[in-house]
């Protein structure tokens, strides 16, 4: 059974046949149509001869984008399909991914973190949202690829796309890598644009798979190294005791996951399967009476024997089969060994996460498939407890040292040695400082953004040493950097200007658009930060608050406010986040409404990161972290009586100071100015 679509192609399997099909180079004479003892998946998706793989060779060169996709065009003819979406997530619905599950970035080029491609016989779209849309532009120039800016007026969605092109009907997706909530969303799109009848259908293989061929890298199978209690603070015996006592309340026999963190989570476990993210690739099944765990290699005795601790740490309370050996008759397997009930299985699967591979092969085996919004290990991993909470202010007080002694290398060496950095060079600094802390330091948390006047308009820009500018004074400098500490992960950004002090020959005082812009940011992050609010308040109700001195000056930015963050896990985490203010109310997904209202409650860990971007000026953004805790203060309101609720504040962790040559006093209400 392959790693790589363990479940098959299986939610409308495509429909394509050998009498169906024309090829567009016209070479189907060698076909046997009447031959039926030969299967359409023996024949080669380019020529249509009987033989193995793809004939042509699509091996091209890195950078030729519309050779790559007309070899996916190929595949399109080959399949009978009218065009296939090519999504940024792997088979774990993860965020950030593995060079071998990077797809949409090989394919377009375009390698923000988030987007999806459409190719169809004619025309090749990327969508992306407001972070994205200049790195996009970029990325995309030279191309045959129109960049849809996600979210904007008058820019369909990818099924409203589909439903007003009378062209197509028959969309192809791998469904290992589609989500239940991405095809709910994705028929809903159609459905709320035109009548057209448009099938989603399983592509036989991954197409980008096939034209990548044998240049796309191998997966990762590195160590998987135990988390020790000390950090964690709950052994693996109590949080499967947590998930069983929520399978018992909602009567349900078990419960599938494909999410690399909350598997991490569960088991006090971390690797470095995908760069910067301490996951490891893995599946588990969790049931009443067993727990399962899908990783590592072939051979589960390897797994055992990688570290003489890891088999101890494990103990009794989880089994560990080979990462390949995940599948709809394992899943069901492990569920009727440990279901003592003469009824159907009832299993969980979480909607925004599992793929349509993994549910509709459930469903083939028997399984009756309870689908839920978020899945309770989200929700647990998402309050800190109190060693958890102390790691991440250890953290925070490392990474703030790291920081407050790189902006004093880089000024000093700027303005006073008259020394040459570029962006690149300042990130490595930033690495270089942190790995002094040698037995806390695992990496950073995720590339760092190190950007310089007109680049600090590009909201998620990423130099490399090849293609970078040089950081000179009298102008902007933004940087968003975060690292991953054994005891916590940190996201920071600050936005200075090198120069403005005291009056010299070369001296420049930034202009008074800037000071404007950087204030602004300022108050908007403070009156969040210093906000009392009560229990189970939502994201999108707070984000209101950050986004209001922006907007009484008609300034906004494309990106959310705050997101969650993990305990030595990913930068970007669940259930909740600070958002959703820079959308139309009718333009919210299924999925940013599920995270933007979800509940915040006392124990999360978010960022508070409002900005200004002016295209080819500048850019500002000042990110903290914060800590969700019960409100130390005594409220008039409630003294009064006037509500019952509990109150929450937010513990403001980020020691790393602002920038007084970009604040302009004057705009401070006294309030911002005690802060």
């Amino acid at each position: 059974m392959s790693s790589e679509a363990p479940f098959g192609f299986l939610f409308e399997k495509g429909t394509a046949s050998k009498s169906s099909v024309s090829s567009p180079q016209n070479r189907i004479e060698e076909v046997d149509e009447n031959d039926e003892n030969i299967s359409f998946a023996e024949y080669c998706p380019c020529c249509y001869r009987v033989r193995g793989g793809l004939c042509e060779n699509f091996e091209t060169n890195e950078k030729e984008t519309n050779e790559k996709i007309r070899g996916v065009r190929v595949l399109l003819y080959a399949q009978g399909l009218d065009g296939v979406l090519v999504p940024s997530g792997d088979a774990h619905s993860s965020e950030y991914v593995a060079a071998c599950d990077e797809r949409r970035a090989w394919l377009t080029g375009f390698s923000g973190s988030a987007g999806i491609a459409l190719i169809t016989k004619k025309e090749a779209l990327l969508w992306t949202d407001g972070r994205y849309f200049n790195q996009a532009e970029n990325q995309l120039k030279n191309t045959d690829i129109q960049l849809m800016r996600q979210n904007e007026p008058d820019v369909p969605e990818p099924g409203e796309f589909c439903a007003q092109n009378k062209n197509l009907y028959k969309i192809g997706i791998d469904p290992t890598t589609c989500t239940l909530n991405f095809a709910e969303e994705f028929r809903r799109q159609i459905s709320s644009t035109s009548s057209k009848p448009i099938t989603l259908i399983a592509t036989e293989g991954n197409l980008i798979d096939i034209v990548w061929s044998k240049q796309r890298p191998t997966r990762p199978c590195n160590e998987i190294i135990p988390q020790p209690i000390e950090f964690t603070g709950a052994s693996v015996e109590m949080k499967l005791i947590r998930l069983r006592a929520w399978l018992d309340e909602k009567k349900i026999q078990g419960i599938v996951l494909n999410t690399l963190d909350q598997i991490a989570w569960l088991t006090n476990l971390r690797g470095s399967d995908i760069e910067c993210n301490p996951v490891f690739f893995s599946y588990a099944v969790v049931t009443i009476h067993r727990a399962v765990l899908f990783a590592g290699g072939t051979d589960v005795n390897n797994i055992r024997t990688e570290s003489s601790s890891l088999d101890k740490h494990l103990g009794q309370h989880w089994e560990i089969f080979p990462y390949i050996s995940f599948g709809p008759k394992a899943v069901s397997s492990i569920c009727l060994s440990s279901n003592s009930r003469t009824s159907s299985l009832i299993i969980a699967l979480e909607r925004s996460t599992a793929t349509m591979a993994m549910s509709l092969g459930l469903e083939e085996v028997g399984i009756d498939l309870r689908l839920i919004d978020v899945s309770p290990i989200e929700y647990m991993k998402a309050i800190k407890n109190q060693t958890e909470i102390q790691g991440l202010r250890q953290a925070q007080i490392r990474d703030a040292a790291v920081l407050c002694t790189f902006f004093a290398w880089l000024e000093e060496e700027i303005m006073n040695k008259k020394q040459n950095i570029s962006e690149a060079q300042a990130a490595d600094k930033i690495t270089k400082l942190r790995s002094l802390f040698i037995e806390q330091y695992r990496g950073d948390s995720f590339p760092t953004i190190s950007s310089s006047g007109a680049n600090a308009a590009i909201i998620h820009y990423q130099p490399t040493h090849e293609n970078c500018s040089m950081i000179s004074s009298n102008n902007i400098y933004l940087c968003d950097t975060g690292a991953q500490y054994i005891d916590g992960t940190t996201d920071i950004t600050r936005t200075i200007y090198i120069g403005g002090g005291e009056e010299g020959e070369n001296n420049v005082h930034p202009s008074v658009d800037a000071l404007l812009c950087y204030t602004l940011v300022l108050m908007g992050h403070i009156d969040l930060a210093r906000i009392n609010f009560p229990d189970g308040i939502s994201g999108l109700q707070l984000d209101a608050i950050a986004r209001a001195p922006l907007w009484t000056q008609g300034f906004d930015f494309n990106h959310g406010t705050g997101h969650g963050m993990g305990a030595y896990l990913n930068v970007h985490e669940g259930p909740m986040g600070i958002g959703g203010g820079a959308l139309p109310a009718s333009k919210l997904s299924n999925a940013a409404k599920l995270r933007y209202l979800s509940d915040i409650h006392s124990g999360y860990y978010l960022s508070n990161e409002p900005g200004i971007y002016i295209d080819n000026k500048f850019g500002f953004r000042l990110e903290s972290d914060l800590l969700v805790i019960d409100c130390p203060h005594s409220l008039r309101g409630k003294t009064l009586g006037a509500t019952r609720r509990k109150f929450l504040s937010f513990e403001y962790l980020t020691l790393v100071p602002f920038c007084r040559n970009l604040i302009d006093p004057s705009l401070l209400a006294p309030y911002h100015r005690t802060w």
